[in-house]
């Protein structure tokens, strides 16, 4: 089997979460991404993670409500950074991301 023209997977960094994540968003224009998910207690974590050379690091955290189920930048415009975060009682919450 010739694997040179297959689509490669390329492992930058890793990281043990706490949390079951569901979503991960870009964040535009930036090195930086959103993982959202759902804590043990159901509740909702977000994670602003900056992609670094030495690895990832944590800018900020938001638990609150209930899970995170989908995330998206698609109705912000740029330079605004507004997140669409969905979660599994169907209820949307917008953040305002400033990186």
């Amino acid at each position: 089997m010739d694997t040179t023209s297959a689509p490669q997977l390329i492992e930058h960094h890793n990281l043990s979460l706490s949390f079951t994540p569901f979503a991960t968003a870009w964040i535009p224009n930036t090195a930086n991404f959103v993982l959202g998910g759902q804590l043990p207690s159901a509740k909702s974590t977000l994670r602003i993670m900056q992609l670094k050379k030495e690895g990832l690091n944590e800018l900020a955290k938001i638990e609150d409500g209930e899970g995170a189920k989908c995330l998206s930048f698609g109705a912000s415009t740029s330079p605004n950074q507004h997140l669409a975060v969905g979660d599994f009682n169907g209820d949307l919450k917008i953040y305002d991301i400033e990186s």
